[in-house]
């Protein structure tokens, strides 16, 4: 009971995915594949074989579908009369089984006949006679085709030959003429047993009987073979899947050239600007060039030596990149040094501040003090002398550590800006690109998602 309790479970679980799956082209205003909706709701369809023939006025190819269904031991042959001269009247013919004949006239010209036929009450099938197949429309979950030359077809078909050889040696050629002639003369007369066997045996009827009844007496296995041709139908004629399966390979593509950005941005920020920005701090620790150099000069001499004009091919990798997107050129802002110039302003009125800070707290006293010292006469010029030097060196001492101290944090805080810079431009692009992708491709993943789920 379990088990079939998992089973039914699973069933409808497929049934639902195929019905959302037919939801989601009519949402998209696609067309819907053909038989899909054929898959939804399987109990509701009776399965249908679509019969094709060369031409539908040719009693000569309607001759297996009258032998077929034929009912040699009924004593009412007025159905198989009226059936047997189905090719006088055009269009489609659709053929179900029902307790006597009846005939109606469908639309487009096409006629259906109900007929109290054993053949068609034992596999609980319809059969549509057609001379050309309409996937979309025909509603043929299989097709059995009886031309010597039957073009390929994308669905689940079953090829027979009617031929005119007395005795028919393929294992799927048969003579439906000299089988319904077999049929009629043992209607005709039930002394004519032997000939009808006979004919049923030589016109390799029989085995071709049996065929078909193997291949029609398991419903189940006919639905799976047209899922599987429905899937592999839409794999090869959607061709929005395709496009989406090429643009998941553009955007891994597109990601490694992303993060390969990234990584000469990296490279190029270790290679060209901390060595720079490690000259420029070397170079400033010098008190000569503390106590004389203006602002001016020091974003000059940081201009110079942080140029970065030569990685501008950074800049036109990544708007490449963004073209391809069709998203919005930009320059990423770790190329755009001005700010990193403008910092020596700061950090010169910084410096400055603490020089005079020193000045008139330390340096200032001291000398004050050594000069005071001398003038009072109680101490000597060499003692002040070296108090006023003391104070001297320790407030250019301590202002060269304060300065070295901010170079450096200038130096860390540069670079880390300009790494995080460079991991914000590719969060960038990315997250557009995603949000682009996502956007367009909505419908495609989903639809992928339930085909994967239905081909297992």
């Amino acid at each position: 009971m379990a088990w079939r309790l998992s089973l039914n479970s699973l069933g409808k679980r497929l049934n639902s995915d195929w019905s959302r799956l037919s939801k989601i082209y009519e949402r998209a205003s696609y067309k819907v594949p053909d038989k899909l909706p054929l898959l939804q709701n399987e109990a509701s369809h009776k399965i249908r074989c679509g019969v094709i023939l060369q031409s539908l006025k040719s009693q000569r190819q309607s001759a297996f579908l009258s032998a077929l269904l034929s009912d040699v031991y009924s004593s009412d042959q007025y159905w198989h009369e009226q059936f047997s001269q189905r090719y006088s009247k055009p269009g489609f013919k659709l053929i179900r089984y029902g307790a006597s004949l009846e005939i109606h006239k469908l639309d487009n010209s096409n006629t259906l006949y109900t007929l109290p036929s054993p053949w068609l009450q034992k596999h609980d099938i319809e059969l549509l006679e057609m001379d050309e197949v309409n996937p979309a429309n025909d509603g043929c979950h299989v097709y059995l085709g009886l031309e010597k030359t039957f073009p390929t077809t994308a669905w689940p078909t079953l090829s027979i030959t009617d031929t005119d050889s007395e005795s028919p040696m393929g294992p799927r050629e048969v003579n439906c003429k000299k089988a319904l002639a077999g049929m009629q003369k043992l209607i005709q007369s039930k002394s004519n047993v032997n000939e009808y066997l006979k004919d049923l045996e030589s016109s390799n009827f029989l085995c071709i009987s049996r065929l078909l009844e193997s291949q029609f007496c398991d419903k189940s296995l006919i639905m799976k073979r047209l899922k599987h041709a429905v899937i592999k139908n839409i794999y090869e004629t959607d061709t929005s899947i395709s496009k989406f399966s090429q643009q998941l390979i553009e955007k891994k593509n597109i990601n490694e050239e992303i993060d390969n950005w990234a990584y000469e941005a990296h490279l190029a920020l270790q290679s060209q600007l901390k060595p720079s920005l490690t000259q420029f701090v070397h170079d400033q620790l010098s008190v000569f060039r503390l106590h004389t150099y203006s602002e001016s000069q020091l974003e000059l001499k940081l201009r110079e030596m942080c140029d970065l004009s030569g990685t501008s091919d950074m800049t036109e990798k990544i708007n490449y990149i963004r073209g391809r997107l069709h998203l919005p050129l930009f320059s990423p802002p770790v190329w755009n040094m001005n700010r990193l110039y403008q910092r020596a302003d700061v950090m010169h009125k910084v410096i400055n501040k603490f020089i005079y800070q020193q000045f008139f707290k330390l340096q200032l006293p001291l000398i004050l003090c050594s000069v005071v010292g001398v003038l009072s006469g109680q101490f000597t010029a060499y003692s002040m002398g070296s108090l006023a030097t003391l104070g001297i060196v320790l407030g250019v001492n301590r202002t060269m550590n304060k300065w070295s101290e901010i170079l450096q944090r200038f130096q860390s805080d540069v670079l880390e800006e300009k790494r995080l810079e460079i991991e914000a431009a590719r969060r960038e692009i990315q997250t557009e690109s995603n949000i682009k992708i996502k956007d367009e491709n909505q419908i495609q993943h989903s639809k992928i998602e339930i085909l994967e789920r239905l081909s297992k």
